[in-house]
């Protein structure tokens, strides 16, 4: 996020001048002076003076850490007092550097040679070592579904579930077994899993897997709490740390290629010379520059990765969990996935004694920084809230067969035929889901794609419901006034698709249908794209032929479809978040006759108690309500007829939380026309 202030009119007279900075430092995200709390967006600000008058608007240059970026167009007179300020949403915590530059294109007629400052600042720690913050709870599901081939039966069909633990970030509100399984530790590390065993299986289709409840939290770290610990107390850890020491298959923290890598990142006198917290933010930033993100990985393992200098987010976290493990640093690879569909990833825990298990993230880290100078994602990681690990580790062992590589990310499998035909496995899909509350509400705008004459012109509207377990309920309306209800289950290759097709019951012979295909939205965070909603897709509206109505004609047409999550707001805050002020339009050539004209503009407020008020009020008597528990709004208003007669007429819509806006449609004697709600 950026922001700029004081930027002033524009002087007739140019002349050269002299600018000089006053002081810079570090702020609010709002511009406000302050040291700003690790985990919140932070900001610098300078403060400078202008002696005559510049020739050419300049610019300031701004730099924090390694995000740079310059504010142009500063057009202003002589004066004292001006300030402007950058901020910057950094994933960064301890000593941060900071440079401000006026002028650094040097076109203002400037004399003054010394514009630049550069200076440092610590945002402010938690008071404890470790702090868990901005918590929320969400409800998650992981499945897989496989296919063999027919003609063959399976003597034993062996599958396998990682049970999601409380530690780091995380608590495990609940972790309920599915049926036909049971809860089964696992070697070498003493992790739950869910294990059944099926004999004699016939081929086909078979679906497996598990839902759960989490509280996921923010996380920010103490650095000067944090370099209190010393080397000596990972002398003597207790065994369910120290287990997280040794080598496996993935993490080969005895290699001589990690001893290698460690040695070259650290000095030989690390153990004098660093403190353990040091040591293992300095191997972070090695393992950021070390690899060239790569999916998918040519390998799984650290060795390999490093040798090849690639791999993806597991390569990434297996290299910083190997070289923690070689100078003492109990860590571990945790596998989940991020709040959406099927996002899969991989991070790193550590452990240090009084602090307790750390997230890490040299891969994001990597993302931000490639060249691994500042510590990015390491122990304070403020998207620690929307990624929940469903199993730590690398390895379950049984008497059957081992996991290793993945873990137990999503759900694994053995089976074995002892006789008769083997079968090949035709089909291999695995989903996991993670979104927010009990159940995730959303609404959506359908909205039409041509202005044929017969084909309703307003946006109609639909609520869409989706359980933990992926079941979907969507009922709406459509912009004729036709009612719609349709339920069913998420779908499609990846399982982050609603597919329906529900009859319409229009008063004639051949019933009308409503189908289509929704999308969940994939992309969460800053990689979302503005506009795109939180589902979207297509849907075909198929209505048959009428003896009357507003539309009586049969017609075939196509809604462009976008979705937003809804969360009915507590009491106090607003259905629209920001709202307090906006317009609502009614617009429709055909279908309003308001005193001659085809779009009537309302200015509208919005209270704490979600009371909609018109502030412009006239002879149309416009009404507008919302029910917050859902996102409808309703309302009516007087349209007038040539003649002077007037025509009650309604309206109904949703409200769109992820652009605060909303939109429907209202309906007259003849036609349907189109109801948009903006800030």
């Amino acid at each position: 996020m950026i922001a700029t202030l004081a930027l002033l009119g524009a002087s007739s007279a140019r002349a050269s001048c002299t600018l000089k900075i006053v002081k810079v430092t570090p702020c609010l995200a709002s511009g406000a002076a302050g040291t700003p709390e690790i985990g919140t967006p932070y900001g610098i600000r300078v403060t400078f003076d202008v002696t005559g008058t510049p020739t050419h608007p300049f610019g300031i240059k701004f730099t924090i850490a390694n995000v740079t970026h310059t504010f142009n167009g500063y057009n202003l007179r002589a004066g004292n007092g001006y300030y402007s300020y950058f901020v910057a949403d950094l994933c960064l915590d301890d000593v941060i550097p900071y440079s401000v530059t006026l002028d650094p294109a040097n076109v203002s007629g400037n004399t003054n040679p010394n514009t630049t400052v550069s200076g440092s600042f610590s945002p402010t720690p938690p008071a404890t070592i470790v702090q868990t913050y901005s918590p929320s709870t969400k409800n998650g599901a992981v499945s897989r579904t496989l296919t063999f081939s027919s003609g063959a039966t399976l003597s034993s069909l062996y599958t396998l579930i990682g049970v999601p633990t409380s530690h780091g970030a995380q608590v495990v509100i609940k972790a309920p077994t599915p049926a036909n399984f049971q809860l089964v530790t696992t070697a070498p590390y003493n992790l739950p899993a869910f294990q059944s065993l099926q004999t004699n299986v016939p081929s086909g289709t078979y679906t497996f897997g598990n839902t759960f409840s989490v509280t996921l939290s923010r996380m920010r770290v103490n650095p000067k709490l944090l370099r209190k610990i010393t080397w000596a107390s990972l002398g003597t850890l207790p065994a369910e740390y120290a287990q997280w020491l040794t080598p496996d298959n993935v993490n080969e923290s005895t290699d001589p290629a990690i001893a290698s890598f460690v040695s070259q990142a650290l000095p030989s006198d690390y153990r004098t010379a660093l403190t353990p917290y040091d040591a293992a933010r300095t191997l972070h930033k090695a393992v950021m520059r070390a690899l060239i993100y790569t999916e998918p990985p040519p390998y799984d393992d650290a060795v390999t990765s490093l040798q090849v200098g690639e791999g993806d987010c597991g390569c990434y976290a297996a290299l910083l969990v190997s070289s923690l493990r070689s100078i003492g640093i109990p860590a571990r690879r945790i596998l989940g996935f991020w709040t959406g569909f099927s996002q899969s990833h991989v991070r790193a825990e550590f452990y240090l004694p009084g602090a307790g298990w750390m997230v890490a993230d040299p891969t994001l880290g990597n993302g931000v920084d490639p060249t691994g100078t500042y510590a990015y994602y390491f122990g304070s990681v403020s998207d620690s809230d929307q990624f929940v690990a469903v199993d730590v580790g690398d390895s379950h062992e049984m008497t059957e067969y081992s996991v290793d590589a993945q873990g137990l990310q999503t759900p694994n499998f053995w089976y074995e035929v002892t006789s008769g035909p083997v079968p090949t496995i035709e089909a291999n899909n695995n989903f996991s889901y993670l979104q927010p509350g009990l159940t995730a509400e959303y609404t959506l705008l359908l909205q039409p794609t041509t202005s044929s004459p017969g084909i309703p012109q307003g946006t109609g509207y639909g609520l869409l419901t989706m359980s933990s377990t992926g079941g979907i309920i969507l009922s709406g309306q459509l912009a004729d006034g036709e009612s719609y209800s349709t339920s069913g289950a998420l779908g499609g290759s990846d399982g982050d698709q609603f597919i329906f097709s529900t009859p319409l019951a229009y008063p004639a012979s051949a019933q009308g249908t409503l189908s289509g295909t929704l999308s969940f939205v994939t992309t969460t965070g800053p990689f979302r794209t503005t506009g795109t909603g939180d589902l979207s897709g297509t849907i075909t509206w198929i209505k048959p032929q009428e003896s009357s109505g507003n539309f009586p004609a049969a017609f075939q047409t196509t809604l462009n479809s976008i979705g937003s999550l809804y969360t009915a707001p507590a009491s106090g805050a607003g259905v629209l978040p920001g709202f307090t002020a906006g317009t609502l339009t009614l617009s429709g050539t055909s279908a309003l006759t308001t005193l001659g004209a085809t779009t009537l503009v309302k200015d509208v407020s919005l209270s704490a108690a979600n009371a909609f008020k018109i502030t412009n009020p006239s002879t149309d008597k416009l009404t507008l309500t919302v029910t917050p528990s859902t996102g409808v709004f309703k309302g009516t208003f007087h349209d007038y007829r040539p003649g002077g007669a007037s025509l009650l007429t309604t309206f109904t819509g949703v409200v769109f939380q992820q652009e605060a806006n909303g939109g429907g449609y209202f309906l007259n004697t003849t036609n349907s026309g189109g109801v948009t709600l903006t800030p």
